[in-house]
């Protein structure tokens, strides 16, 4: 066996073990459906730079992500698109794929996201396989890459439409440029390389930028090892940040083009970077959240049974001991601790959220070479044994260990999914063009033309609103350029509901008059969001806006039963007191886009438990009276159907540790169970309120 041949059959390895895992789990999660709003969000925003009406319009609209992640499943649905047609004559025109695609025939366009993503997320394990070579060993470097293919969180995340697993290619591709800067060779192409790719992942999503701190340390670190002077070493980093910068603006150029994403994206969160306490805006309290906790949070999160699992947390902290005393490995280590610290840090302090799961996967490689190091020692030790038996240990089905994980996770994603069974029976049972209310767009129903009618008119009536107060303001003020950027929203929206509008025709299900109520995360910032904060959703809250009981004196749900023109025509007394600012805010929203139509009262409600059992402990009837009150009126006088997600909670280690928690248990402490399997749906029939008998709630099992 030739010393030359042997690597690549290891690489070969890797990349099948790596691969076929990811694999393992794209057709779950729904399919041929989605019913994760991230994943739907990615795919539809990739097709939408294509559209029947307008054309091609590179522009995402859109900034809370960069572009390239959407423009790398634009081109992999344009492949698709003309193997279809030319090859397979499964399409007539681009019209007749759109259609398909907006009538929620998109089975394939998930699996192709998803089969990208793991095959990028395998790609990852074969190069972690030469960094740690060049780093330390051939074995370090097999090790490492075998840890990270067989690491939850990466092999999950691999599974669907998110752009996590890219971001964190670009960033190990970057990382292995500036592994070689710190090794000393200072070559032009090594700093250029590093710029390239840290530009490329922040084009993916922004968190690669936080290598550019192990770029620098690497630099600094190397000087003593470089004969250049410093003028040159300083020409080598203005030539990475340069590369970087162009390799930005190629990936993402709207970013640089289009100033709303400095206005609403960038500004916002270099003001909230500033202030390194907590959060001002966002789903936390910094009252309660300090940085410290939001930190402790994040790191919790990284060492759970679905992320990291917390025996290789414990392997990379040993790890990163013994390659810091190791002298031959420390410049290498220095800098993976680095990145993983600064990427912690900016994942916690610049983050509006709470460090979520597939936040965390950009760190898994640093963190499998630091467990790579450790496990190598196990093998050089004495008893060799020990080796092998970490190598078991990884490999059995022990609670909170990887393939325990694996197990887990795949019975999870393969379990049919309780919200396809919530749209098959509204399919079954409600007829066509009934009322429905889609509680946060939890199913993928497709409006009737009188809906679709509906609300390009609430666009046309928001955008000449808009160029009304344009005409009064000064241009280039603040408010101004509000409105302007919600005119381009707007305009943007209305070509693409003229197109599903379309499309719609062609749908051979049934149609119902749809009522958005739009709940994502962001409503639990409630009374508390910065009004200067822009949420990336304004757009579409302005044509359906969630529901609030702040008009007539009527019962919170039967809110859904009065038309526009029955509401309030001036601001009550009660909102007109200084503290009921947001209330007041809310009251003219609805003014404007109430969304119940004339003689079309809500007759039904699809609703899962993430939002009608949301609101049961005292800290959140507290906080979020308006939504306590709908739900609860919800929940006391209406019959429904419920429908089982089949969930179960397990502790954030893995271990079999019993749930003693409650309601008002806080968050802190409760969000130390992780949830399996999909929520519980429930189907409210509106059309009579109950009051002289318990509502009855008929589960279907």
């Amino acid at each position: 066996m030739s010393s030359e041949r042997t690597p690549k059959r290891w690489l070969l390895l890797v990349f099948v073990v790596a691969f076929g895992l990811r694999l393992s789990g794209i057709a779950g999660n729904g399919y041929p459906m989605s019913f994760y709003p991230d994943e739907i969000n990615n795919v539809e925003r990739s097709v939408a730079f294509w559209n029947p009406s307008t054309g091609l319009d590179l522009n995402p609209h859109w900034f809370n992500k960069p572009a390239l992640g959407y423009y790398r499943h634009f081109f992999e649905f344009g492949v698709y698109y003309l193997v279809g047609r030319y090859v397979a004559h499964a399409y007539d025109s681009p019209a007749d794929f759109a259609a398909r695609f907006l009538n929620r025939d998109r089975g394939a366009f998930y699996l192709i996201a998803r089969a990208s993503n793991a095959f990028w997320g395998a790609l990852t394990c074969v190069l972690l396989l030469g960094i740690g070579r060049r780093w330390a060993s051939f074995r370090v470097g097999l090790l490492a890459a075998l840890v990270l293919a067989i690491m939850p969180g990466h092999v999950f995340w691999g599974q669907v439409a998110k752009h996590d697993v890219l971001a964190t290619f670009c960033a190990v591709v970057a990382f292995s440029f500036i592994l070689a800067v710190g090794q000393g060779r200072g070559r032009r192409r090594d700093y250029i390389g590093a710029g390239v790719w840290i530009g490329l992942g922040w084009a993916v999503k922004y968190s690669p930028i936080a290598l550019v701190a192990a770029l620098l340390v690497a630099h600094f670190m190397s000087r003593g090892k470089r004969s250049e002077s410093a003028p040159k070493g300083a020409m080598l980093l203005g030539a990475a940040f340069l590369a970087m910068v162009l390799a930005g603006f190629v990936g993402s150029p709207y970013n640089f083009l289009d100033p709303t994403y400095f206005e609403t994206i960038l500004k916002p969160q270099l003001q909230h970077l500033g202030r390194m306490i907590g959060f001002a805006v966002g789903e936390v309290d910094p009252a309660t959240s300090p940085l410290w906790m939001l930190l402790a949070r994040a790191l919790r999160e990284l060492a759970s049974w679905s992320v990291a699992t917390l025996p290789l947390v414990l392997l990379a902290i040993v790890g990163a001991v013994l390659a810091f005393r190791d002298l031959k490995r420390r410049s290498g280590g220095v800098l993976v601790m680095t990145s993983v610290l600064v990427l912690l840090f900016l994942l916690t302090a610049a983050n509006f959220l709470y460090t979520r799961a597939n936040h965390l996967v950009i760190i898994l490689p640093f963190l499998a070479l630091f467990a790579a190091v450790a496990l190598d020692r196990a093998w050089e030790s004495r008893r060799r044994y020990l080796g092998w038996g970490w190598a078991v240990v990884l490999l059995l089905p022990l609670p909170g260990f990887p393939v325990w994980s694996h197990v887990t996770h795949l019975g999870n994603v393969y379990r049919e999914h309780s919200y396809r069974r919530a749209w098959e029976w509204l399919q079954a049972n409600v007829p066509a063009d009934s009322t429905v209310v889609n509680d946060g767009e939890i199913l993928p129903l497709i409006p009737d033309t009188e809906r679709f009618d509906w609300m390009l008119e609430r666009i046309r009536a928001e955008i000449e609103r808009s160029n009304r107060r344009m005409r009064v303001l000064e241009e280039g003020s603040g408010g101004w350029n509000h409105h302007r950027r919600r005119i381009a929203e707007f305009e943007h929206d209305r070509a693409r509901y003229v197109a599903e509008k379309q499309a719609a025709r062609r749908y051979p299900r049934r149609r119902y008059d749809v009522i958005v109520m739009l709940k994502p995360w962001q409503s639990e910032k409630g009374p508390s969001l910065d009004p200067g904060a822009y949420t990336g959703y304004d757009g579409l809250w302005d044509i359906l806006p969630p529901v609030f009981p702040a008009g007539p004196k009527v019962p919170p749900v039967e809110r859904l039963r009065i038309a526009r023109a029955a509401l309030p025509k001036r601001t009550p007394a009660f909102l007109k007191e200084p503290d009921r600012a947001w209330e007041r805010r809310q009251f003219h929203r609805e003014q404007r886009a109430h969304p119940v139509r004339d003689g079309h009262p809500a007759e039904w409600l699809v609703t899962s438990e993430v939002s009608y059992d949301n609101y049961v402990s005292r800290h959140k009837r507290t906080r979020f009276p308006h939504w306590t009150a709908f739900y609860d009126d919800l929940k006391s006088h209406y019959d429904c159907v419920e429908i089982p997600g089949g969930h179960r909670r397990i502790h954030w280690t893995g271990w079999p540790i019993p749930f003693r928690g409650g309601p008002d248990t806080p968050d802190f402490e409760r969000d130390a169970w992780r949830w399996t399997g999909a929520w519980n749906v429930r189907i409210y029939d509106l059309r009579r309120r109950v009051e002289d008998r318990p509502p009855i709630v008929r589960r279907l099992d």
